[in-house]
């Protein structure tokens, strides 16, 4: 199942997709409306552009990316291979694998310093299209299949950028997409499944480019600055998802926790059970 939420309150708004290509709107602890697409959703995200409030971006299966409010489709594309030769990738097979494997939606700035409202879907053959509402604009190559993008600030930049994204892959590199570019930005040791941007003034009074919590195929959750790691979060299980809560100014609690989903099995072995946990993500920067 993947899920996004798209509220700052303290009962956001949740959405959630499944393999039977239903995505469900929940609100206030209640069903707000259901579709259901033509294939297994496997990547949502929230949609940035300003002209479609509170909409999101689906990607799914079988390569289609649609843009949509909780009852109305704005628009859909089917997102189909580049094959230019500096994006034909060593294995050929993987030409035909459009499925979606990670979506976002950002504001990046042309070299003017214009923003302009994207939306980039990775595929798995190894490319990030950038979409401006449903066409495609230009493809991105990638040394591996790209598993998780979030938008932020993180590094500096020769242009104001109206925002950047963060990009993690399967060979466990991070990538900060600027002005159309894969720089590198740091490194861990398994594949990357989720990463969460979180801003610097959660952790410090001083001002800096964002945080990243990076959520990996393994049981370790790495936190990362400046593209340094500067905490290993070790879990004892591998996560299933994860997100951030940000604690308010006022409160006694952690100001940065961590929430990890386990999926794990009865003690009797039989079906399997989930279970969350929360961590303090303490962290001196």
């Amino acid at each position: 199942m993947k899920s996004a939420s798209w509220s700052k309150s303290q009962v956001p708004d949740i959405v959630s997709g499944d393999c039977e290509g239903r995505v469900t709107v929940f609100s206030m602890n209640q069903v707000f409306s259901r579709s259901t697409l033509s294939a297994p959703i496997s990547a949502i995200a929230l949609n940035s552009n300003p002209n479609s409030a509170n909409s999101l971006v689906i990607g799914d299966l079988n390569g289609v990316v649609t843009a949509c409010h909780a009852q109305e489709t704005l628009w859909r594309t089917q997102i189909r291979p580049y094959v230019s030769s500096a994006l034909i990738p060593s294995n050929p097979t993987l030409l035909n694998d459009t499925a979606i494997t990670a979506i976002c939606a950002s504001q990046i700035s042309d070299k003017h310093g214009m923003p302009t409202s994207y939306v980039l879907a990775a595929t798995g053959s190894n490319q990030i299209n950038i979409l401006a509402r449903s066409f495609s604009v230009m493809a991105i190559p990638t040394t591996a299949i790209v598993n998780s993008m979030c938008t932020g600030l993180f590094i500096q930049s020769s242009t104001m950028s109206a925002s950047q994204v963060m990009v993690g892959d399967e060979s466990g590199q991070l990538f900060v997409l600027d002005k159309f570019e894969l720089i590198p930005y740091a490194s861990v040791p398994h594949p990357v499944t989720r990463i969460l941007a979180v801003p610097l003034s959660a952790f410090s009074d001083k001002p800096g480019p964002n945080v990243v919590v990076c959520q990996t195929r393994s049981d370790s959750v790495y936190v990362i600055y400046n593209r340094q790691i500067v905490y290993t979060l070790e879990l004892g299980f591998w996560p299933v998802a994860s997100d951030i809560i940000l604690s308010e100014p006022s409160s006694d609690s952690p100001k940065v926790g961590v929430v990890v989903a386990e999926n794990r099995l009865e003690d009797d072995g039989g079906s399997t059970v989930g279970a969350l946990h929360m961590y303090s993500l303490d962290v001196a920067m």
